[in-house]
């Protein structure tokens, strides 16, 4: 049964296999790979940035909320709800690229550190029997890796065994060895399956160039967002810091892994940054408040359905509302009109708030079309 690597690394496996029968070159596959993992989130980028532009637009009248509402949070919090609603405009819509981003990395790391398995998609009983065949000749292999560190990636130093010393891997056949062979992972003098250290050779070039491919993407969204939403000027110098430790954070990293993935990073920055000059280009914030405009004709009269945001927000009001019931009431009619409270009785509490969820899901309903569950779960 596959795991969850397993799903995520083996479509990228064939595509990387496909980019290297294109391409003949590793480090110019991994490029391409990339490029292609760009378009593919191209529409998820556009949503990203129109939603951007669309928040900039809105920060004059969030800024007329928090007059009007005062330290009132709560009602603040509703009010801007209902103004994104009206603006149709989802906060949270900026997480989803990269979140979709951490999945291929995954699959990235599997395709990198075993591509035995999802680029030459050779057998794993094959793959036992090679890497069995490295321990046995220890002797001859030994300076390539210690016992750890080949059993970090086992299959990188598989391939580097094969291609130094071929004939000791006869008992596999002479199509393994030639399918091994002719995976070469060096790309203009680095081999790409090799870890880059703080020795001076050419792989330290990849965590360097890394960290500048990351920074000038970084100074060059930072720039655009203050230049196009004069709020994001007021950042704090906490989040401005954490903005510029990220590009710090791509270089460590890219000590600590095969230079593949540093190589991936990198190109991932420079295609990010030359998809982010496009994108401020399309999506200025007048051509968005056109844009804005004409959605507002078009949906004028249809009905629109909670975004998932909203249905949050509506959720945990629902939670609020049921978890503060009034625990007194007064007793007016009690003799004498003592205006005394008396402390309701637990099932009163339950009644109470059994009432008020179905009445707050019943206007939630009224207000969106959906299904009435008058049943409450104790």
């Amino acid at each position: 049964m596959p795991n969850i690597l397993d799903i995520i690394a083996i479509p990228f496996g064939w595509l990387m296999y496909w980019c290297y029968s294109l391409l003949n070159n590793y480090g110019l596959a991994l490029i391409l790979f990339t490029l292609i993992t760009k378009i593919i989130l191209f529409p998820l980028s556009i949503k990203q940035q129109q939603n951007t532009a669309r928040m900039a637009l809105l920060n004059p009248k969030l800024e007329k909320l928090k007059k009007k509402c005062g330290n009132n949070k709560e009602k603040y919090q509703e009010e801007m709800m209902k103004l994104y609603s009206e603006e149709n405009v989802n906060p949270a819509s900026g997480c989803l690229p990269a979140l979709i981003q951490l999945p291929i990395l995954f699959g990235l790391y599997g395709v990198i550190y075993s591509p035995l398995t999802y680029v030459l998609r050779i057998s794993s009983d094959v793959i036992g029997k090679a890497k069995a065949i490295f321990l046995d000749n220890s002797a001859l292999f030994g300076s390539m890796a210690s016992e750890s560190s080949f059993n970090q990636r086992p299959e990188l130093y598989v391939m580097q065994a094969v291609h130094k010393s071929p004939d000791t891997f006869n008992s596999l056949g002479k199509d393994f060895i030639n399918n091994v062979s002719g995976f070469d992972l060096n790309f203009f003098g680095m081999n790409l399956g090799d870890t880059p250290s703080f020795a001076l050779n050419i792989l330290i070039l990849i965590p360097v160039i890394s960290f500048i491919a990351n920074l000038a993407l970084t100074i060059y969204t930072q720039r655009m967002s203050k230049k196009n939403n004069p709020a994001a000027q007021q950042m704090g110098a906490g989040m401005n810091a954490m903005l510029y430790i990220m590009p710090v954070f791509s270089a460590v990293f890219a000590f600590q892994f095969p230079a593949g993935v540093g190589l991936y990073w990198i190109f991932s920055s420079v295609f990010g940054l030359l998809q982010s000059m496009l994108l401020y280009r399309m999506y200025t914030p007048e051509k968005m408040a056109e844009i804005v405009e004409k959605q507002k004709e078009k949906n004028k009269g249809k009905a629109k359905k909670p975004t998932m945001y909203e249905r949050a927000m509506q959720a945990q009001k629902l939670r609020q509302e049921g978890a503060q019931p009034s625990v007194s009431t007064d007793n007016d009619d009690n003799d004498n009109n003592d205006n005394r409270e008396d402390k309701l009785s637990k099932s009163e509490i339950k009644d109470m708030q059994r009432h008020r969820l179905n009445e707050a899901r019943r206007r939630m309903a009224e207000k969106y079309g959906d299904g009435i569950d008058d049943s409450f779960d104790e």
